[in-house]
């Protein structure tokens, strides 16, 4: 049997080739567009398709003869990105796919990758998110909208034509073969590569988890999922004081020891948004990424994947050191000698 992995050359694409190759049980097709970095697939025994997941044609092609398909092609980008082109990648690459699927191309499932942007937001810490929980983000960003609308559309079309959908939505995703790299590591690469001892760290708390369980877990929604359902792939809730506070210890480097709120959190961003427009430059900071992540709880239950896929994730920390490790080993940190030896000497270049 054959495995398609729509997105490939991304972060869990590459690690879904991955788990997919080290458990033998298909072969497994990459569909990558002509410009990917494949950096992330080198080595491995995959069959390369180009196309482009907007491209029906292209699509159909790739689908054909694969009895297991999973979507994880997005355009992952915050700050910087055509609204238009992210919102139109993940909904018209998600209809496609189904498309291709309801033609009759002898798939027996299909995973689509979400994002537990999708599912909404906690309203305090100690009341984290599950699959039933309502969307409820105010003003959301265009990589919000386009996984809530590209998950929206797959779930009613494979409704209406009957079908074997599962949807998985992970968390923050950190971890091995990051080569672009995603947003979800931008924190950590800045604290990292700071030329200062960074003081502030964001009120307010998230979810990560390692790539490699995120892979994992979307294996085990293609043989355990119940068609139509969604599972949450999160890791350990935590405070991003924590998560900076630990990333610190890793690598040898002072804590950040004062709160940064939301309403000085916004402000910075309206300023260097300002900034960027004298200079071109894309800012680490806007007023949309402070209105949804500062001071906010992205904390989410992985309850359901858990007892009904068999699927764990790794703890914060472990996450964590793997990143790092992983980014410094392939030349992501600057100064990289500063580490400790066991976090710059390891992680591996592959």
């Amino acid at each position: 049997m054959k495995a398609l992995v729509t997105g490939a050359a991304g972060l869990v694409g590459a690690n879904l080739a991955r788990v997919l190759l080290a458990d033998g049980a298909q072969e497994v097709r990459a569909l990558v567009r002509p410009t990917s970095d494949l950096r992330g697939l080198h080595g491995l025994d995959v069959e390369i398709v180009q196309g482009d997941v907007r491209d029906a044609e292209s699509v159909t092609r790739a689908v054909t003869g694969c009895a297991t398909v999973y979507h994880c092609a997005a355009v992952y980008q915050i700050v910087g990105g055509d609204d238009a082109v992210i919102v139109d990648t993940a909904v018209r690459g998600a209809r496609n796919v189904l498309e291709a699927i309801g033609r009759g191309a002898g798939v027996e499932r299909v995973v689509l990758t979400s994002s537990v942007v999708a599912v909404g937001r906690a309203r305090a810490a100690d009341a984290p998110c599950d699959e039933s929980s309502p969307w409820n983000v105010v003003e959301p960003y265009a990589y919000m909208v386009a996984k809530r609308r590209a998950e929206e559309a797959a779930l009613a079309l494979a409704a209406e034509r009957g079908l074997p959908l599962v949807v998985v939505n992970p968390s923050g995703v950190l971890g091995r073969h990051d080569w672009k790299p995603t947003p979800s590591a931008t924190s950590v690469l800045t604290l990292l590569n700071a030329p200062l001892p960074l003081p502030f760290y964001p009120e307010g708390g998230t979810n990560l988890v390692d790539a490699e369980d995120v892979a994992r877990g979307h294996l085990l929604a293609a043989r355990r999922g119940r068609v139509g359902e969604r599972y949450i792939l999160a890791g350990e809730n935590a405070l991003y004081r924590d998560i900076l506070g630990t990333v610190a210890e890793i690598a040898g480097l002072w804590r950040p020891r004062f709160a940064l709120g939301p309403r000085l959190s916004f402000g910075i961003g309206a300023a260097m948004e300002a900034a960027a427009r004298l200079t071109g430059a894309t800012p680490d900071l806007t007023r949309a990424l402070a209105k949804q992540h500062v001071g906010i709880f992205q904390y989410y239950s992985a309850r359901k994947a858990e007892q009904e896929l068999g699927w764990t994730a790794r703890p914060m920390r472990a996450v964590l050191e793997r990143a790092v490790r992983w980014f410094a080993a392939n030349g992501f940190v600057r100064r990289a000698e500063r580490l400790p030896a066991a976090v710059a000497g390891a992680g591996g270049a592959g």
